[in-house]
């Protein structure tokens, strides 16, 4: 990891506050508003974390973005390039895309690969937090985390050992939506299935005709999957 520059990150925090008071950024990001004056004034000697780095970009002003705030506190290099030739659509829909090592650009946006998609608490706790992957904006500009998916249990979706899963966490302002897949949990168990609210039930249906879908009343939909990843050979 690199330094934290408190400096670049406090002026860069000013800009993403723009002309709201301390009290009225910290309400919209929901990040205390003594930790955002501490921060403000340099007066933190270690970095936030990657979560309230994540709530902090979401309601910045003035086009600060993620990237600049991760590369401050010294989460992520400031010297690294992406190799946009290794990153390929290969679908127009659910996008699956290659990537190859992982590194960083202006044009690119750094995901979160978490550890423990069962891990108790906030998933994006740093604990929890392996690495990042650097995608383009254009496939995971709402992107929250990515999971790697261990095993052959999913292969009827296409889904293979190693892949990784782009997840758009579900929150107060955005919703999954019929037909979406989505990344779910029943009874302490992870399924990836197409979501379909009926009544007081959700249906959760497979991709393969063989298999039978789940009709369940207590399910946790823990994000909307936006793309599918693979790693270059």
């Amino acid at each position: 990891m690199s330094p934290f520059d408190k400096k670049q990150f406090a002026l860069l925090l000013e800009r993403a506050k723009g002309n709201r008071s301390i009290n009225q950024f910290a309400l919209h990001c929901g990040v205390s508003a003594a930790h955002i004056s501490r921060l403000l004034r340099c007066l933190l000697d270690s970095p936030p974390s990657a979560e309230i780095i994540k709530k902090i970009s979401d309601k910045a002003y003035n086009s600060v973005s993620y990237l600049d705030l991760m590369q401050a506190v010294g989460h992520i290099p400031r010297d690294s390039s992406l190799d946009l030739s290794k990153l390929s659509s290969l679908t127009k829909e659910e996008s699956l895309i290659e990537y190859g090592p992982t590194c960083g650009s202006p044009s690119t946006v750094a995901v979160p690969l978490i550890k423990d998609i069962l891990f108790q608490g906030s998933l994006l706790t740093e604990s929890n937090i392996l690495e990042y992957i650097y995608l383009p904006h254009a496939f995971a500009n709402e992107a929250t985390f990515t999971f790697k998916i261990i095993g052959t249990s999913l292969s009827e979706m296409e889904i293979y050992d190693e892949d990784l899963l782009v997840i758009a966490q579900l929150n107060n302002e955005n919703s999954v939506k019929n037909g979406q897949t989505v990344l779910a949990k029943i009874n302490e168990k992870i399924f990836v299935k197409r979501y379909y609210q009926l009544g007081n039930k959700i249906r959760l249906e497979p991709a393969a005709a063989s298999s039978k879908p789940l009709m369940q009343e207590n399910v946790e939909i823990i994000g909307i999957v936006l793309t599918l990843i693979r790693k270059l050979t």
